[in-house]
């Protein structure tokens, strides 16, 4: 199994949505995708204006519970995505991720986009391989910016909406730049199902800091 991680600020919008997209996407695939926040803010939940928004997309987040970083270990993370650079950094620093596994989001995704198509029969072969070739290219081609990823946290009804719909599209762009389009009668990424789906369990969390949540 392919094992990807998200990282935002709060574990509540970003990391947990986005999360729920490629769970979706990727049910046919060998992902297992699991997300934390930098900050402790308890076992808060989303927050009501993007669990409706969510709704629209067939997502129940209902049953979320942020999970923060602490204690968590990335070192054997495929693959570690966050939305600012300081979800990265801390990524690598708190939770021992290895520097060529994490990327922010946009940046993996333009990546897998622009680097050579891995040909393997393994499909977790053939993703760890475009993750090489993309953290290579990453290295030859340097810091590319305006990559980060907003947070929707305290906007309106339309900041959460068009966030949820680039997490979406870019959770379907990752999956096909790590898996393509497989072989005839091969996993492949999916459409999302109509039905509204429940997707994560609660988490516990731990307090260890009194700075103030932005998700």
């Amino acid at each position: 199994m392919l094992n990807i991680v998200f990282v935002c600020t709060g574990n509540r919008c970003r990391s947990p949505m986005a999360e729920a997209f490629v769970r979706l996407s990727g049910l046919q695939l060998p992902v297992e995708v699991s997300s934390v926040g930098l900050l402790d803010v308890g076992r808060l939940g989303p927050p009501r204006e993007l669990l409706e928004v969510l709704g629209s997309f067939g997502v129940d987040l209902a049953s979320h519970r942020a999970r923060p970083l602490a204690g968590v270990d990335l070192s054997g993370a495929d693959l570690v995505i966050g939305f600012e650079h300081a979800h990265i950094a801390a990524a690598v620093v708190e939770g021992n991720a290895r520097h060529e596994t994490v990327f922010l989001f946009k940046e993996i995704v333009r990546l897998l986009e622009t680097v050579d198509t891995v040909e393997s029969e393994d499909p977790v072969e053939r993703a760890r391989l475009a993750l090489k070739s993309a953290a290579e290219q990453r290295e030859s081609v340097g810091f590319v910016g305006k990559e980060d990823m907003a947070d929707p946290f305290g906007g309106s009804r339309r900041v959460y909406t068009d966030s949820a719909t680039q997490a979406r599209d870019l959770s379907r762009r990752l999956l096909l730049g790590l898996f393509g389009r497989s072989r005839p009668g091969g996993p492949t990424p999916s459409s999302y199902p109509a039905e509204q789906t429940g997707l994560a369990s609660p988490q516990a969390g731990r307090s260890h800091s009194g700075r103030k949540p932005d998700r």
